[in-house]
């Protein structure tokens, strides 16, 4: 499991979850005076490998068509939900979607304001 928790995220890999971290750094401002990445740092997503960008892409192109198509897919079939359970109208059946989207843009306000609660 840690083999597999080092490829897909590099959690011990960022500073602030480092127990060792070092206060004397300083923190690294560019030309303009603005807050920036450090030369070579690992974290920069400029430094990192072509494979790591690509993989990064492809899974968030996959995430995005998976959320796509599960919310459009049952739209298909819906004379044969209306039929399955038996209401007389397809846009009773079309409650299915509604439903999906509407967890689908409400549910992260609500998920994401619990989460950030129960971290403090």
């Amino acid at each position: 499991m840690d083999r597999l928790e080092r490829i897909l995220s590099r959690p011990v890999a960022k500073p602030y979850r480092t127990k060792g971290l070092d206060l004397k750094d300083q923190i690294y401002l560019n030309n303009d005076g603005h807050l920036d990445f450090a030369p070579d740092d690992v974290e920069n997503p400029k430094n990192w490998s072509v494979k790591r960008k690509w993989y990064i892409t492809v899974v968030s192109v996959l995430l995005v068509v998976n959320a796509t198509f599960a919310s459009s897919s049952p739209s298909g079939c819906l004379p044969s939900i209306a039929k399955e359970l038996h209401v007389a109208a397809n846009p009773t059946a079309g409650l299915v979607v509604t439903l999906f989207l509407l967890g689908y843009v409400f549910g992260p306000l609500l998920w994401g304001e619990l989460l950030a609660f129960s971290r403090s």
